[in-house]
């Protein structure tokens, strides 16, 4: 179960009024969110703090959510990683664990769905 207090998210999502949705279904449930809207941006905030789990958007400018997800393990982030995408092609949810994914969330994705991604994963 979650702890009381709330988790410590990494959101990385470069649309703004998507990013501000989410947020707001996060910061309901209690968590805490840093919010990113590039692969650099999010690269930067890992370093200087530490998070319970990072939702990160497949689709993002420059670096994308996969070689996002990549780079982030390969810097040692141990964290649950939760992919939130549009993309609704078969092959995404297979690319998003090969690359280092813990969970596959579809957009549009509601306050039921993060609460029940976050529980999973996130060992508590």
């Amino acid at each position: 179960s979650v702890r009381s207090g709330g988790l410590r998210l990494l959101l990385v999502e470069d649309h703004p009024i998507v990013a501000e949705v989410v947020q707001g279904l996060l910061r309901e449930q209690g968590h805490a969110v840093t919010h990113a809207a590039h692969g650099l941006a999010a690269l930067s905030e890992i370093v200087t703090q530490c998070f319970d789990a990072a939702l990160l958007d497949l689709d993002l400018p420059g670096l994308d959510g996969l070689a996002l997800a990549r780079m982030l393990r390969s810097q040692g982030f141990v964290a649950p990683l939760l992919a939130v995408t549009a993309r609704s092609d078969a092959d995404a949810e297979a690319q998003a664990r090969a690359a280092g994914f813990d969970d596959f969330l579809r957009k549009p994705v509601s306050g039921a769905m993060l609460a029940q991604a976050l529980q999973a994963s996130v060992p508590g």
